[in-house]
């Protein structure tokens, strides 16, 4: 297998990078707007966090080179985040700012641009070959 395949991981790691990056500029860039909770909630958390949990698995299922480990731990501190900021909002019911939301965005648009960085260079960058995979003819 050549470092140019992709597989369904790789996949739906990219696409949600994109969702990410979607979801991060469509909340930065309109006007603030009053949103239902469980919908602000949803694109906030949602994205971030199984983009996270997708990194962290292609790590943990065998993908050992530094970009995933870099995505790796980048994942694990999003979904940290995503952990922390969830339990916030749920435990604390007094008034005052919440920064939780901003800080899964920027961990989650920081993860998402090394997701696309990592799979621009995999295609840009043809894969090298291992010494044992040479097409010299062998002694038999």
């Amino acid at each position: 297998m050549s470092s140019t395949d992709w597989s369904r991981s790789s996949i739906a790691e990219v696409l949600l990078a994109v969702v990410v990056l979607a979801s991060a500029t469509v909340l930065a860039t309109t006007s603030p707007i009053r949103l239902p909770s469980g919908l602000e909630t949803g694109i906030v958390f949602g994205p971030p966090a199984l983009l996270g949990g997708v990194s962290v698995f292609r790590v943990v299922t065998g993908s050992r080179h530094l970009g995933a480990l870099i995505s790796g731990l980048l994942g694990v501190s999003t979904l940290g985040l995503v952990a922390w900021s969830g339990l916030t909002l749920a435990l604390i019911s007094t008034g005052g700012v919440f920064f939780g939301g901003l800080f899964v965005l920027t961990a989650g648009t920081a993860l998402a641009v090394t997701v696309l960085v990592r799979a621009v260079l995999r295609v840009a960058i043809p894969p090298m070959s291992s010494p044992l995979e040479t097409d010299a003819p062998s002694d038999e």
